[in-house]
C-alpha cells in the first residue's frame, strides 16, 4: 500500500477531524520543544476514545507502521518526536481531554490521558482540593505525557514524582489489549503494581488513555524565599536542614546555576531584580492548609540558621504576590532561555542520554522497539 492509501486507511477508523495529513499542521507535531530533533510522519491521528485508540494500532500492526504516541509535545527529551523514516504515524491524544470523575470523598481525580494539566489542576480546586504536579508547560503538557515521562514539576520535595501520584491507569498495548485498572485506592497491594511499569516508559509499552491521580489539600497560605548561595554551599544538607525544621512544610526547592539565571533574564523583557549569590540561587516555599502557622516567621528562623552556617549569603522573602510571581518567573523562563541560546548548552545534561532511550512504542508482539538515531 502507499502513504497515501495507509492515511485513507486510517481515516476510515476515524470521523472528519481524527486524521491530520496538512504539511503545515503536521510540522507542529514532529519537531520536539527544544526544536533539537525533527522527524516525519504519514499523518497525525487524533482519536477522541479509547475505542479508537485500540482500532488505530491494531491497523498499525497490521500495516507495520510504528506508532509514536504524543501529549502537548513539551518533553525535552525529544521522546514524542518521530524519526525520518516516514514509516511512523503520531497518535496525539488532545481529543481525549475529559475530567471523567472528580471524588473528594476519596481525593482523587480521574482524568483522559489527553487531558491538560492547568485543566485538571482547575477542576481539583474547585474542590478545594490540589493535585500537586505542576510544571512550567502546564497550560500546555498532558497527563498521559506527564505519566510518560515522569513528570517532577515544582513539589517533587513534598509530593514526589508523578509515579507517586499515580492511582490507577488505563492503556492500550501494542496488539490492541486493553489494560484498566482505574480504581482510586491508596492501600493496595492486590499483586503486581502493573501501573508503574507505564510510567517513565515514554511510550514504549504502549499509550496511556487514562488515569486516576491522587489529590491532596489546597494549601492557603504560602510564603516564598530567594535564597543566594554562598560559593560551594552543601546543597543536600541545605535541603535536609530546611525540610526538617520546617516540619515538612518545604513544598518547592528550586536550584539554579548563575549561568541559568543569567540566560532567563537575557530572555525576559523586563526581569526582577533578584540575583544569584556566588553559588547560584535557590527557590524555596513553604506551604500550609492551616490558619495558625506564620509561614513567614518559620522561613526567617530557618534561613537565619543558614546564614549563620555560611550556606547563604543574603535571602529575600516575597511580601506580595506580585514579587512571587516575578522569583517564579525567572525559574520558569530558563528552558525558554535555554532554547534562545539554541538548546545546546541544555543538550550535554538534559537530551543526550537519551538518545539512546527507547522511544515510539514497542510491538510486544514481535516488532521492533524503535531507537532514536
Amino acid at each position: 500500500m502507499s502513504h497515501l492509501q495507509h492515511v485513507h486507511a486510517f481515516r476510515n477508523l476515524l470521523d472528519c477531524g481524527g486524521v491530520v495529513d496538512d504539511p503545515e499542521r503536521i510540522a507542529a507535531y514532529t519537531t520536539d520543544q527544544r526544536q533539537l530533533f525533527t522527524g516525519s510522519t504519514l499523518a497525525v491521528l487524533r482519536p477522541a476514545t479509547t475505542e479508537q485508540v485500540v482500532a488505530v494500532v491494531r491497523l498499525a500492526g497490521r500495516l507495520g507502521i510504528g506508532v509514536v504516541p504524543q501529549g502537548g509535545n513539551t518533553s525535552y527529551c525529544g521522546g514524542a518526536t518521530p524519526d525520518a523514516s516516514g514509516r511512523q504515524i503520531i497518535v496525539s491524544l488532545e481529543r481525549m481531554d475529559k475530567i471523567r470523575e472528580l471524588d473528594p470523598v476519596s481525593m482523587s481525580i480521574s482524568v483522559d490521558a489527553g487531558a491538560i494539566l492547568k485543566n485538571v489542576q482547575d477542576a481539583a480546586a474547585t474542590a478545594g482540593l490540589l493535585l500537586p504536579l505542576s510544571l512550567g508547560a502546564e497550560g500546555s503538557c498532558r497527563i498521559g505525557g506527564n505519566i510518560g515521562t515522569n513528570a517532577g514539576g515544582l513539589s517533587v520535595v513534598r509530593y514526589g514524582m508523578t509515579r507517586d501520584l499515580l492511582l490507577g491507569i488505563e492503556a492500550v498495548l501494542s496488539d490492541g489489549t486493553v489494560v484498566s485498572d482505574m480504581r482510586k485506592l491508596r492501600k493496595n497491594n492486590t499483586g503486581y503494581d502493573i501501573k508503574q511499569c507505564f510510567v517513565g516508559s515514554e511510550g514504549t509499552l504502549g499509550i496511556v488513555t487514562g488515569a486516576v491521580l491522587r489529590l491532596a489539600p489546597m494549601p492557603t497560605r504560602r510564603t516564598t524565599a530567594w535564597l543566594k548561595l554562598s560559593s560551594g554551599a552543601p546543597l543536600a544538607e541545605l535541603l535536609a536542614l530546611v525540610r526538617r525544621e520546617s516540619a515538612e512544610l518545604l513544598n518547592t526547592f528550586e536550584f539554579m546555576t548563575a549561568r541559568s539565571i543569567a540566560l532567563a533574564t537575557e530572555a525576559m523583557t523586563s526581569p526582577p531584580s533578584v540575583r544569584p549569590g556566588s553559588g547560584g540561587a535557590v527557590l524555596a516555599e513553604f506551604a500550609s492548609s492551616s490558619r495558625h502557622l506564620d509561614l513567614d516567621e518559620l522561613m526567617e528562623a530557618v534561613l537565619a540558621e543558614a546564614i549563620e552556617a555560611g550556606w547563604i549569603e543574603d535571602a529575600f522573602l516575597a511580601q506580595s504576590g506580585s514579587q512571587r510571581t516575578a522569583m517564579w518567573r525567572v525559574r520558569e523562563t530558563i528552558p525558554e532561555g535555554e532554547k534562545r541560546r539554541n538548546g545546546g548548552q541544555a543538550r550535554h545534561f538534559r537530551t543526550a542520554f537519551r538518545h539512546s532511550a527507547l522511544s515510539g512504542f514497542s510491538r510486544l508482539a514481535g516488532a521492533v522497539i524503535r531507537r532514536r538515531p
